[in-house]
């Protein structure tokens, strides 16, 4: 945990079921403590050692075609917390193959990314590419938006997801303008993935409306213990900084993952984003133990250039049950 193996994975994509099994009564009701320290003095003046996180999750099933999720932060980097993700799908299909048309899932939840940027997220460092904001507007991919995506081919090798999202983003203080919209489309290889998505919005920021778009691309491989994923991401901002000048910016990551036996893990990505603000590189090195099917612990080294380059330790220790 929280890194899936590929049964997880095919429970997750079918709704929490297992096909050819009949579902027996479970409180479907798990929690997540995770226990952190970092090398970092914290501009609030957290103390280095602290709670991290404190979660609620709950998911599961309903009949023969509905299943839902929730994700509750009761403490969120040693902070109170907020809802995360809370939705509802519909699977349209097939009785007997209630998976193979199409999935409408209602409410908010996290982009269709081509990597989680949180909930499977196995380091402390987040992606750049996904907390990049541009100028004044305030939308990036890790926070979690209202509306409804419906994804064509469930549980297929190709699916394509259009998404119809309230142009808001949480706790930004922006009023909402608008439906922004999202297109992703993604093909599941025997060992390779491929994906392309682009998100369409507008923000009212400045005295003007900045409207703007990001197009990315990724790409995921694995053979044996190694898994590779890679993501490439380019935008335009129409006025993000009131000075009526379109702003363009670009980003990515490259992730190589080795599993040492089914206890241990080494991580090594290397993070880069390019906007108004100026270039952010870094590079992360990241390992992990596993005591138990519910306990892990993990350590990394981040080195980030910005453009000074400094270097920061951090460590955590997570349980879930």
């Amino acid at each position: 945990m929280p890194h899936l193996n590929s049964f997880g994975a095919r429970f997750l994509e079918n709704g929490y079921r297992i096909a050819g099994l009949a579902p027996h009564g479970a409180l479907p009701l798990a929690v997540k403590i995770q226990l952190a320290y970092g090398s970092d003095v914290d501009p609030s003046h957290l103390p280095k050692a602290l709670v991290d996180e404190l979660e609620l999750l709950t998911g599961g099933a309903v009949g023969t075609r509905m299943s839902y999720f929730a994700e509750t932060y009761l403490i969120d980097g040693g902070r109170p917390g907020a809802v995360r993700d809370a939705w509802a799908a519909y699977h349209v299909g097939a009785v007997e193959h209630p998976f193979s048309s199409a999935t409408l899932t209602a409410g908010q939840f996290t982009l269709p990314l081509p990597i989680d940027p949180e909930t499977f997220r196995e380091t402390q460092t987040h992606y750049a590419i996904w907390d990049q904001v541009v100028g004044s507007n305030p939308f990036n991919f890790f926070s979690p938006h209202q509306g409804a995506a419906l994804e064509f081919g469930s549980g297929g090798a190709t699916t394509l997801t259009v998404a119809a999202l309230a142009g808001h983003d949480p706790r930004s203080g922006i009023a909402a303008y608008g439906i922004d919209r999202m297109e992703v489309i993604r093909h599941e290889g025997r060992a390779i993935s491929l994906s392309a998505y682009r998100y369409d919005g507008a923000r009212h920021v400045t005295a003007t409306i900045d409207r703007f778009w990001r197009q990315g691309y990724g790409l995921g491989a694995h053979a044996g213990p190694v898994e590779f994923d890679a993501v490439y991401q380019h935008g335009f901002d129409s006025d993000a900084t009131g000075g009526s000048v379109a702003i363009r910016s670009s980003g990515g990551f490259a992730q190589l993952r080795y599993a040492l036996g089914s206890h241990d893990f080494a991580l090594v990505r290397y993070d880069g984003t390019q906007d108004v603000g100026g270039p952010y590189r870094a590079l992360v090195f990241g390992a992990g133990h596993r005591f138990h099917h519910n306990t892990r612990l993990t350590f990394e080294d981040v080195m980030t250039h910005t453009p000074q380059t400094r270097n920061t330790f951090a460590a955590a220790l997570l349980f879930a049950y």
